[in-house]
């Protein structure tokens, strides 16, 4: 006797999310080529659609930041600030810490840019890291133009873009340099 054995494999999850996803949208079709159609039926469909995508947009962000966050991100000080009579100490410039993580970043699938908007409260930087699904979290931090040292009314500006650009970055990846 021949015996007939069934197995079944644990399926694949990029499979099964693209096939709930070809569900939806195989809804979202009969309900438009239907006799019956209901616009405000097939709007409901689209955002149940819409917020489907969202949700797993956003679980491959957290999956893409773990990732990232699971291998060593190694920032140097490259920028030797030496005050006459006072502290001598290095620090991580924004190009140290953009090639600090970019490279790790966009393996993961993860990019980012920055926001600046100038008012009379300040200056204020957003720092946006988007998954290539098109998730988006973001960190915002505010401050007034450095006026220290002998800085022009432009340069004090862009020190404080500068500086926030390097903050935020820092703080949306969760970094920091070592040493």
């Amino acid at each position: 006797m021949n015996a007939v054995v069934n197995q079944n494999p644990e399926p694949n999850m990029a499979v099964a999310a693209q096939s709930d996803s070809r569900v939806l949208m195989a809804l979202i079709e009969r309900a438009a080529t239907s006799t019956e159609f209901d616009m405000a039926k097939l709007q409901q469909l689209l955002d149940l659609r819409d917020r489907w995508e969202a949700g797993e947009a956003r679980k491959a962000f957290v999956a893409s930041m773990a990732a990232f966050k699971s291998e060593p991100i190694n920032i140097l000080k490259s920028k030797r600030v030496d005050i006459p009579g006072g502290a001598k100490f290095a620090h991580a410039t924004l190009a140290d810490v953009v090639d600090g993580v970019c490279a790790s970043m966009s393996k993961y699938g993860l990019s980012h840019k920055w926001e600046t908007i100038q008012n009379a409260q300040g200056i204020t930087v957003t720092c946006i890291v988007t998954h290539e699904k098109g998730h988006s979290e973001r960190t915002t931090l505010m401050a007034p133009p450095d006026d220290s040292g002998k800085k022009n009314v432009i340069q004090q500006i862009a020190a404080t873009v500068t500086y926030l650009e390097r903050y935020t970055l820092k703080a949306i990846c969760g970094i920091a340099e070592q040493g």
